[in-house]
Protein backbone atom coordinates (compact mmCIF):
# COMPACT_ATOMS: atom_id res chain seq x y z
CA UNK A 1 0.00 0.00 0.00
CA UNK A 2 1.33 3.38 -1.17
CA UNK A 3 1.48 6.31 1.83
CA UNK A 4 1.65 10.03 1.26
CA UNK A 5 4.93 10.76 3.22
CA UNK A 6 4.17 14.46 3.26
CA UNK A 7 1.14 14.60 5.06
CA UNK A 8 0.18 12.61 8.70
CA UNK A 9 -2.20 9.85 8.06
CA UNK A 10 -4.48 9.82 11.41
CA UNK A 11 -6.93 7.17 12.44
CA UNK A 12 -9.25 5.87 10.39
CA UNK A 13 -12.25 7.16 13.37
CA UNK A 14 -11.69 8.80 16.60
CA UNK A 15 -13.47 9.07 19.35
CA UNK A 16 -14.29 11.97 21.99
CA UNK A 17 -13.01 11.78 25.28
CA UNK A 18 -15.38 11.77 27.91
CA UNK A 19 -14.16 12.76 31.52
CA UNK A 20 -16.61 12.47 34.48
CA UNK A 21 -17.38 15.83 36.21
CA UNK A 22 -18.79 15.89 39.66
CA UNK A 23 -22.75 15.96 39.48
CA UNK A 24 -22.50 18.10 42.92
CA UNK A 25 -19.99 20.92 41.66
CA UNK A 26 -22.01 20.89 38.17
CA UNK A 27 -25.53 21.66 40.24
CA UNK A 28 -23.65 24.40 42.59
CA UNK A 29 -22.23 26.05 38.93
CA UNK A 30 -25.94 25.71 37.29
CA UNK A 31 -27.84 27.69 40.13
CA UNK A 32 -25.35 30.26 41.14
CA UNK A 33 -26.67 32.97 38.69
CA UNK A 34 -30.72 31.97 39.65
CA UNK A 35 -32.60 30.87 42.25
CA UNK A 36 -34.39 27.93 42.73
CA UNK A 37 -37.59 29.01 41.49
CA UNK A 38 -36.36 31.36 38.57
CA UNK A 39 -36.78 30.66 35.06
CA UNK A 40 -34.00 30.78 32.53
CA UNK A 41 -33.78 33.69 30.07
CA UNK A 42 -36.07 32.25 27.21
CA UNK A 43 -36.39 34.40 23.77
CA UNK A 44 -39.68 33.96 21.11
CA UNK A 45 -39.76 35.31 18.27
CA UNK A 46 -43.39 34.72 16.23
CA UNK A 47 -44.07 34.52 11.88
CA UNK A 48 -40.39 32.84 11.52
CA UNK A 49 -41.75 31.08 8.41
CA UNK A 50 -43.94 33.27 5.72
CA UNK A 51 -45.21 30.54 4.19
CA UNK A 52 -47.18 29.11 7.05
CA UNK A 53 -50.14 29.74 8.40
CA UNK A 54 -48.06 30.66 11.93
CA UNK A 55 -44.80 29.87 13.04
CA UNK A 56 -42.28 29.99 16.22
CA UNK A 57 -38.81 30.22 17.25
CA UNK A 58 -38.09 29.57 20.82
CA UNK A 59 -34.70 29.47 22.80
CA UNK A 60 -34.35 28.40 26.26
CA UNK A 61 -30.73 27.94 27.80
CA UNK A 62 -29.17 25.92 24.63
CA UNK A 63 -32.41 24.66 24.01
CA UNK A 64 -33.54 25.88 20.23
CA UNK A 65 -36.93 24.99 18.74
CA UNK A 66 -39.05 25.58 15.45
CA UNK A 67 -42.53 25.37 14.93
CA UNK A 68 -44.63 25.67 11.97
CA UNK A 69 -48.43 25.69 11.58
CA UNK A 70 -50.10 24.57 8.61
CA UNK A 71 -53.95 24.61 7.80
CA UNK A 72 -56.67 23.90 8.50
CA UNK A 73 -57.05 21.95 5.33
CA UNK A 74 -59.77 19.13 4.17
CA UNK A 75 -58.63 15.93 4.43
CA UNK A 76 -59.10 14.10 1.00
CA UNK A 77 -61.05 10.37 1.01
CA UNK A 78 -61.63 10.35 4.80
CA UNK A 79 -64.32 9.59 6.48
CA UNK A 80 -66.97 12.09 8.04
CA UNK A 81 -65.78 13.45 11.88
CA UNK A 82 -67.83 15.97 13.25
CA UNK A 83 -64.67 17.48 15.12
CA UNK A 84 -61.42 18.42 12.95
CA UNK A 85 -57.95 16.59 13.63
CA UNK A 86 -54.47 17.94 15.22
CA UNK A 87 -51.36 16.42 13.74
CA UNK A 88 -47.99 16.39 15.51
CA UNK A 89 -44.96 15.59 13.72
CA UNK A 90 -41.18 16.08 15.93
CA UNK A 91 -38.12 15.74 14.41
CA UNK A 92 -34.39 16.48 15.91
CA UNK A 93 -32.24 17.79 13.25
CA UNK A 94 -29.03 15.36 12.99
CA UNK A 95 -26.64 18.17 14.65
CA UNK A 96 -29.12 18.92 17.36
CA UNK A 97 -26.80 17.16 20.02
CA UNK A 98 -23.79 15.47 20.61
CA UNK A 99 -24.91 12.17 19.17
CA UNK A 100 -25.54 12.71 15.91
CA UNK A 101 -29.32 11.71 15.24
CA UNK A 102 -31.29 9.70 12.69
CA UNK A 103 -34.63 11.78 12.36
CA UNK A 104 -36.19 8.33 10.54
CA UNK A 105 -35.98 5.79 13.15
CA UNK A 106 -36.73 8.17 16.46
CA UNK A 107 -38.86 6.78 18.84
CA UNK A 108 -38.24 9.70 21.39
CA UNK A 109 -39.90 12.12 19.08
CA UNK A 110 -42.67 10.02 18.15
CA UNK A 111 -43.50 9.43 21.94
CA UNK A 112 -43.05 13.49 22.36
CA UNK A 113 -45.52 13.68 19.47
CA UNK A 114 -48.29 12.01 21.87
CA UNK A 115 -47.16 14.17 24.82
CA UNK A 116 -47.39 17.54 22.86
CA UNK A 117 -50.75 16.16 21.62
CA UNK A 118 -52.50 15.70 24.57
CA UNK A 119 -50.82 18.96 26.07
CA UNK A 120 -52.54 21.18 22.61
CA UNK A 121 -55.72 19.90 22.31
CA UNK A 122 -57.81 21.49 25.58
CA UNK A 123 -56.53 24.59 23.87
CA UNK A 124 -58.13 24.16 20.10
CA UNK A 125 -61.65 24.69 19.06
CA UNK A 126 -61.68 21.39 16.92
CA UNK A 127 -65.94 21.17 16.84
CA UNK A 128 -65.39 24.09 14.43
CA UNK A 129 -63.02 22.31 11.88
CA UNK A 130 -65.13 19.67 11.27
CA UNK A 131 -63.38 17.18 8.55
CA UNK A 132 -60.13 19.60 8.81
CA UNK A 133 -56.54 18.55 9.89
CA UNK A 134 -54.00 21.09 11.08
CA UNK A 135 -50.35 20.18 10.56
CA UNK A 136 -48.05 20.89 13.45
CA UNK A 137 -44.52 20.52 12.91
CA UNK A 138 -41.65 21.04 15.32
CA UNK A 139 -37.66 21.13 15.06
CA UNK A 140 -35.80 20.67 17.72
CA UNK A 141 -32.46 22.41 16.07
CA UNK A 142 -30.14 22.09 19.58
CA UNK A 143 -30.96 19.58 22.55
CA UNK A 144 -30.16 20.61 25.96
CA UNK A 145 -33.30 19.35 27.65
CA UNK A 146 -34.03 15.71 28.42
CA UNK A 147 -38.16 14.38 27.61
CA UNK A 148 -39.61 16.69 30.19
CA UNK A 149 -38.08 20.04 29.55
CA UNK A 150 -38.17 19.47 26.00
CA UNK A 151 -41.67 18.74 26.55
CA UNK A 152 -42.37 22.19 28.46
CA UNK A 153 -40.87 23.88 25.68
CA UNK A 154 -42.27 22.55 22.96
CA UNK A 155 -45.41 23.11 24.48
CA UNK A 156 -45.20 26.59 24.68
CA UNK A 157 -43.51 27.16 21.55
CA UNK A 158 -46.49 25.08 19.77
CA UNK A 159 -48.84 27.08 21.45
CA UNK A 160 -47.51 30.20 20.60
CA UNK A 161 -47.29 28.97 16.78
CA UNK A 162 -50.92 28.00 16.71
CA UNK A 163 -52.55 31.27 18.31
CA UNK A 164 -50.13 33.13 15.63
CA UNK A 165 -51.80 31.19 13.22
CA UNK A 166 -55.15 33.02 13.74
CA UNK A 167 -57.34 29.71 14.68
CA UNK A 168 -59.72 29.67 16.81
CA UNK A 169 -58.35 28.41 20.47
CA UNK A 170 -59.67 28.29 24.14
CA UNK A 171 -56.36 29.89 25.40
CA UNK A 172 -52.44 29.52 24.90
CA UNK A 173 -50.98 26.84 26.36
CA UNK A 174 -47.90 27.06 28.15
CA UNK A 175 -45.55 24.31 29.76
CA UNK A 176 -42.77 24.46 33.04
CA UNK A 177 -41.12 22.20 34.48
CA UNK A 178 -40.35 21.44 38.17
CA UNK A 179 -37.61 19.02 40.17
CA UNK A 180 -36.90 17.67 43.14
CA UNK A 181 -33.79 16.83 44.26
CA UNK A 182 -33.29 15.91 47.93
CA UNK A 183 -34.76 18.81 49.85
CA UNK A 184 -34.84 21.19 46.84
CA UNK A 185 -37.70 22.55 44.26
CA UNK A 186 -36.00 23.30 41.29
CA UNK A 187 -38.07 25.16 38.36
CA UNK A 188 -36.81 24.80 35.23
CA UNK A 189 -34.36 22.60 35.84
CA UNK A 190 -31.13 21.78 33.75
CA UNK A 191 -30.56 18.10 32.10
CA UNK A 192 -28.09 17.18 35.16
CA UNK A 193 -30.48 18.53 37.63
CA UNK A 194 -33.04 16.16 36.06
CA UNK A 195 -30.57 13.27 35.47
CA UNK A 196 -29.93 13.55 39.79
CA UNK A 197 -33.68 14.56 40.73
CA UNK A 198 -36.34 12.06 42.57
CA UNK A 199 -38.78 12.88 40.58
CA UNK A 200 -39.59 15.47 38.03
CA UNK A 201 -43.03 16.72 36.63
CA UNK A 202 -43.45 18.80 33.76
CA UNK A 203 -47.13 20.88 34.01
CA UNK A 204 -48.79 22.17 30.49
CA UNK A 205 -51.32 25.05 31.88
CA UNK A 206 -54.19 27.08 29.90
CA UNK A 207 -53.03 30.64 32.07
CA UNK A 208 -56.03 32.56 31.03
CA UNK A 209 -58.55 30.03 31.92
CA UNK A 210 -56.79 28.67 35.17
CA UNK A 211 -57.28 24.96 34.07
CA UNK A 212 -54.31 22.44 34.03
CA UNK A 213 -53.65 20.63 30.08
CA UNK A 214 -51.73 17.90 30.75
CA UNK A 215 -49.07 16.58 33.43
CA UNK A 216 -46.25 14.37 33.03
CA UNK A 217 -44.40 12.88 35.66
CA UNK A 218 -41.68 10.65 36.64
CA UNK A 219 -41.04 9.79 40.23
CA UNK A 220 -43.30 9.65 43.42
CA UNK A 221 -44.45 12.84 45.43
CA UNK A 222 -46.40 13.06 48.71
CA UNK A 223 -49.07 15.32 48.49
CA UNK A 224 -47.29 18.52 49.48
CA UNK A 225 -44.78 18.01 47.06
CA UNK A 226 -47.54 17.83 44.32
CA UNK A 227 -49.17 21.53 45.46
CA UNK A 228 -45.76 23.02 45.54
CA UNK A 229 -45.08 21.47 41.94
CA UNK A 230 -48.22 22.65 40.64
CA UNK A 231 -48.22 26.36 42.39
CA UNK A 232 -44.69 27.16 41.17
CA UNK A 233 -45.47 25.84 37.64
CA UNK A 234 -48.66 27.94 37.87
CA UNK A 235 -47.07 30.87 38.78
CA UNK A 236 -44.09 30.19 36.09
CA UNK A 237 -46.70 29.38 33.42
CA UNK A 238 -48.26 32.94 34.40
CA UNK A 239 -45.12 34.69 33.87
CA UNK A 240 -44.25 33.30 30.19
CA UNK A 241 -48.23 33.68 29.09
CA UNK A 242 -47.35 37.37 29.91
CA UNK A 243 -44.09 37.87 27.85
CA UNK A 244 -45.78 35.75 24.85
CA UNK A 245 -49.04 37.56 25.10
CA UNK A 246 -47.06 41.15 24.88
CA UNK A 247 -45.08 39.26 21.89
CA UNK A 248 -48.10 38.54 20.01
CA UNK A 249 -49.65 41.33 20.13
CA UNK A 250 -46.26 43.33 18.73
CA UNK A 251 -46.09 41.00 16.15
CA UNK A 252 -49.84 41.77 15.06
CA UNK A 253 -48.92 45.78 15.46
CA UNK A 254 -45.32 45.87 13.55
Amino acid sequence: MNFDRRRINGPEATHELIYENSSHVKHLNERSTRKNDELRPVFIKPGLISSASGSTYIECGNTKIACAVYGPKQIKNAPYSSTGKLNVEIKHAPFSSSIRRDPVKELEATHLSSQVTQALLPSLRLENYEKMQIDLFVTIIQDDSLDFGLLANITTAAGTALASSGLEMNGLVVGATVAFKEDEMLLDPSPSEVKYAKAVMTVCTLPALTQIAHIWQAGTLDINQYKQALQITESASRNIHTLIAKTLMNETNA
